[in-house]
């Protein structure tokens, strides 16, 4: 069974879906308004496999957290390290969300991805304190597909860069926008060890420019240029806004050659259209 809802509710709606679905595997109240702390104490003897949820705090987690749970989002929670570590103690995660979360540390972060590197395959951290002890334990998540570490101070050590950037083969969906301190060779080493890549927003880089693509294209010995089958095969959707050093004839060049393959948002989101003469 399943619920979820977007509406207006209150403890007492939770209750009574908590006493109705004995067999409840997934809650998400992510939208749900009304409902006071710690309403998921409803649910500590349901068998749940998926969580979302905002805005609990670590009573709520003490009292319910489950050795089934496998796809997690606290975004905008009120929790701290405490149930990032009762998180790591408990089963294996598949999906975890922790976008906007302000209390939560490195080090709890860190060991919480660490508990749970072979199995997760999606992690939000958006806006979090991570730093180098996260991004070298995100660098054992070899599973790993979905990836958000967007927004931002620091990249920390080009060290702890570079073996996240060779640990993720099977990654598709990457989101460094607004981190501030990230270079064109931080960016072509990334995207030279993922082939799978098919979405990336860079959104809010200063010091990017368009040379991280232009091993996309290659010319032949007959001087037609195409697409790369060996670097970013895979990729289809690029986000640049905010990017102020691109070359906007590079990037048009690169959308017409890829005929309709790559979707590339220019600086203020608008789609980078075709120009010139069609390449055949």
């Amino acid at each position: 069974a399943v619920v979820s809802t977007q509406s207006t509710g209150d403890n007492d709606t939770i209750d009574f879906v908590a006493q109705s679905c004995p067999d409840l595997e997934r809650l998400n109240v992510e939208q749900a308004t009304g409902l006071c702390s710690p309403f998921l104490t409803s649910f500590s003897r349901h068998a749940l496999t998926e969580i979302n949820t905002m805005g609990v705090y670590d009573s709520d987690i003490v009292r319910c957290v489950s050795a089934n749970w496998s796809r997690v989002c606290l975004a905008e929670s009120n929790i701290t390290d405490i149930s990032l570590h009762l998180l790591a103690l408990r089963g294996k995660l598949v999906e975890l969300n922790l976008c906007w979360c302000d209390d939560i540390t490195d080090a709890g972060i860190a060991a919480l991805v660490s508990a749970h590197s072979s199995t997760l395959q999606t992690l939000l951290i958006r806006q979090c304190a991570y730093g180098t002890k996260t991004l070298n334990a995100i660098a054992h998540c070899s599973k790993l597909r979905v990836l958000d570490l967007s927004q931002i101070a620091d990249i920390t050590t080009d060290a702890s860069w570079r073996a996240l950037a060779t640990g993720l083969p099977l990654l598709e969906n990457l989101d460094i926008s607004w981190m501030f301190g990230l270079s064109d060779n931080h960016l072509t080493l990334f995207l030279s060890h993922c082939p799978r890549l098919q979405r990336l927003n860079i959104d809010g880089h200063k010091q990017i420019t368009t040379r991280s693509f232009r091993r996309m294209l290659v010319t032949l010995p007959d001087g037609r240029r195409v697409r790369s089958a060996q670097y970013l095969p895979s990729l289809r959707y690029v986000s640049l806004q905010y990017c102020n050093d691109m070359d906007d004839i590079e990037l048009a060049e690169l959308v017409e050659l890829c005929r309709g393959s790559l979707v590339v948002k220019g600086y203020y989101g608008e789609d980078v259209e075709f120009s010139g003469s069609r390449h055949t």
